[in-house]
Order: C-alpha cells, then sequence, then structure tokens
C-alpha cells in the first residue's frame, strides 16, 4: 500500500482540540482534520469542501521532536473605532442575543502552541489507485494552490512540507522505518519515538478529529493506537 510522508516542522504549531471562544488549545501532535486541512489549501479546495478520497486515508504520525507548550493571552476588543462606537465582542446574559440587549467588551483569549516541534506524518491510501492518488497529493504539497499553514495562519511551516511516497509500504512500516528528521541537528539523539497510529480496531482509543466529507465542521470520531519506537538507524 502507498504511504504519503510528510514533514511538519514550524517554529511554532497549533493543533486545536476541545476548543472554546476564550481557550483555544493544542493537541500535542497534529491532528487529522488539521492535517487534511493542509491538503485541501495545496489543493484549492474550502475546508468543508473536502473530498471523500481524502477523509479515507488514514493518518500516522511519529513524534520526532515534542513541542514544547506557549500560551499565548491576546485581546478581542478594546478602545473605538474611527467613527466613535466601541470595539469589542457582544455579551449578552440574555438567552437571545441582539445588539439591543448586548453590549461590547474586551475579552482575553488564551492560544496554546507547540514550540519547535517536528513530525513525521504519514497518510496511507488503501483504495484503488492510491499510489497515483497519493503522488499527485506530493506533487501539489510542493506547489500549493493557496499557503500552507501547521495549524494556524501565524504558523508557516519552516521547511517543504512533502518529502516522498514509499509505494510499496505500509504505515505502520513508514512510521518505523522513515529515516529521522532530526537527524542533522545538534540534539541529544532520544532512545525512542512516539507514534500514533489510526487503526479500524474500536477497542482502541478514539480521537474526535474525523472530517465529514461535505459537512461544514462536521466531525466524527476515529480510533487510534499509541506506542514508541526506536530511533531509525541511519542509512550509510
Amino acid at each position: 500500500m502507498p504511504v504519503l510522508c510528510m514533514k511538519f516542522a514550524a517554529p511554532m504549531q497549533s493543533w486545536g482540540g476541545s476548543d472554546t471562544f476564550d481557550d483555544r488549545s493544542t493537541e500535542r501532535e497534529p491532528t487529522k482534520s488539521g492535517v487534511l486541512g493542509v491538503m485541501c489549501a495545496a489543493l484549492g479546495l474550502k475546508r468543508w469542501d473536502i473530498p471523500v478520497e481524502l477523509t479515507d486515508l488514514r493518518l500516522g504520525v511519529r513524534v520526532d521532536r515534542e513541542g514544547l507548550p506557549l500560551i499565548d493571552f491576546q485581546t478581542v476588543g478594546g478602545g473605538n473605532l474611527p467613527d466613535g462606537n466601541p470595539y469589542g465582542v457582544y455579551v449578552s446574559s440574555e438567552e437571545n442575543l441582539t445588539k439591543a440587549n448586548a453590549e461590547k467588551r474586551k475579552l482575553i483569549r488564551r492560544k496554546a502552541y507547540l514550540c519547535d516541534a517536528a513530525f513525521l506524518v504519514c497518510l496511507e491510501d488503501c483504495q484503488p489507485g492510491g499510489a497515483n492518488r497519493l503522488h499527485g497529493l506530493l506533487e501539489v504539497l510542493r506547489r500549493p494552490r493557496w499557503p500552507l499553514y501547521l495549524g494556524r495562519r501565524c504558523c508557516p511551516p519552516s521547511c517543504e512540507i512533502g518529502l516522498s511516497v514509499m509505494d510499496n509500504s505500509e504505515l505502520e512500516d513508514a512510521l518505523r522505518d522513515h529515516p529521522w528528521l532530526d537527524e542533522h541537528s545538534d540534539r541529544e539523539r532520544p532512545s525512542d519515538l512516539r507514534v500514533i497510529r489510526e487503526v479500524v480496531s474500536a477497542s482502541a482509543d478514539r480521537r474526535f478529529d474525523q472530517p465529514i466529507s461535505g459537512v461544514k465542521r462536521g466531525f466524527g470520531f476515529r480510533f487510534v493506537t499509541e506506542y514508541y519506537v526506536s530511533v531509525p538507524e541511519v542509512t550509510p
């Protein structure tokens, strides 16, 4: 089965989970909705136009460098607009929010990021014609229609995302055997790497980040298993 291999590395990344307006969290690794969002940007598609061929891909992530958490405090609103009217967010205790029963306030929001992380992100295509489809996606990643971001618009990648397509491999093998992405850094070599791989077993852990094709911001559950692999040896 073919597997598309990508490198997600940047000074900052953010992969939203169960967010509220005030708190924008991040998972410890890229979510499936976030990864497919990157693919849609490369293809020039809106998030709710994601095709079934993409949602059916199986995702695996290997954490080649864990990210350091960062919380950024931001304000929404405050001050006045040029016309003298206050600038802010409408807040009301009423059940039916209208301008008549609401007032504009300045709110504080907390946004979480991962700093200096690097992930090997793999997509496996088990459908007929999968190899051609993944090679086409690799070319699109190298010449994207829209700019690519790793979770948020303030998080552009620090390198080219598309790496290669392993034509005769499986997701588990690619995550285990692909060369370590941090090989040429001056960091200490870890003993093992964390892996999160999508599986079909309903007894595995659930993640609520499976995009539903044709539904705007529609998500469902998928199943994943988490384990560790040894750092691949350098190919001579």
